[in-house]
C-alpha cells in the first residue's frame, strides 16, 4: 500500500518555491518562450500554468553540462 499524500512537509522536508517561466528564463539567460521549448520537467498547476522546481532546473542544467 502506498504512503498517504501529505501536503504539509515534515520538519526535515521543505517545499521548494516554484519558479515561473520568466524566473527560469532569467536564470538561464534565455527568453521565457524558450523555457517551454527546452522540455525541462515542470509541475502543471492548471491547463495553462506550468511552474518549475529549482532543484529540477539545476539537475537538468547539470545533465546538459559537459
Amino acid at each position: 500500500m502506498s504512503a498517504p499524500l501529505r501536503l504539509v512537509p515534515s520538519a526535515s522536508e521543505a517545499l521548494e518555491p516554484l519558479l515561473t517561466a520568466a524566473e527560469v528564463a532569467r536564470l538561464l539567460g534565455v527568453r521565457p518562450k524558450r523555457v517551454y521549448e527546452l522540455a525541462i520537467p515542470a509541475v502543471r498547476l492548471s491547463a495553462k500554468s506550468l511552474r518549475w522546481r529549482p532543484s529540477v532546473v539545476q539537475a537538468w542544467l547539470e545533465s546538459r553540462s559537459e
